[in-house]
């Protein structure tokens, strides 16, 4: 007897079937659900240091080329502007106290609402 032979005698696939199908998947896509949700809540996105002058709802993208000039050091390792450092009045290199976060790309997120730096 093969496998084409025991089916019709014990049924399609029925609504006990699907049922069961359903309450055993369940599990898996809540579990799926529960790993993949940090990878788009807990994205890190750029950022840069909130400059003294400028106004709590300035963007990323806000400051001309000659204000970065003038307001970040460059970082040759990472060929961009410092993410967490800044010139002072003296011209000096100093840390961020604030920062401003590109939200084009992932929006809101848990890094940006709890200032988590994940690196």
């Amino acid at each position: 007897m093969g496998y084409d032979d025991v089916i019709p005698l014990i049924g399609d696939f029925g609504r006990y079937q699907k049922r069961i199908y359903f309450l055993l998947c369940l599990p898996a896509i809540l579990c799926a659900f529960h790993k993949l949700g940090n990878v788009f809540l807990v994205a890190e996105p750029d950022y840069r240091c909130k400059l003294p002058h400028e106004l709590s709802n300035a963007t990323y993208h806000s400051l001309s080329r000659d204000d970065l000039n003038k307001s970040y050091p460059w970082d040759p390792l990472k060929k961009q502007y410092s993410s967490c450092l800044m010139f002072n009045e003296n011209n000096e290199k100093i840390p961020c106290n604030e920062f401003i976060y590109n939200e084009d790309v992932y929006g809101y997120t848990a890094v940006i609402e709890y200032k988590w730096f994940l690196v």
